[in-house]
């Protein structure tokens, strides 16, 4: 939906949409985005949401 109104405009990783955690929930909602900070992903969880992120973090590989 925001690529279609123009908001987004190309599918590179350093584009996208970031959610950041200031303000309050108060309802689940399922949520894809780029990015999110910690803040926003346990409100969204607290609120009983899920939330999706485009640009993953890869783990990290257990040391030999």
């Amino acid at each position: 939906m925001l690529k279609a109104s123009g908001v987004v405009r190309s599918q590179s990783r350093l584009s996208g949409v970031r959610l950041l955690g200031q303000g309050s929930i108060s309802r689940a909602v399922t949520i894809t985005v780029s990015g999110a900070s910690a803040t926003a992903i346990a409100a969204i969880q607290a609120a009983g949401g899920t939330i999706t992120l485009l640009n993953a973090p890869a783990e990290a590989a257990p040391e030999a």
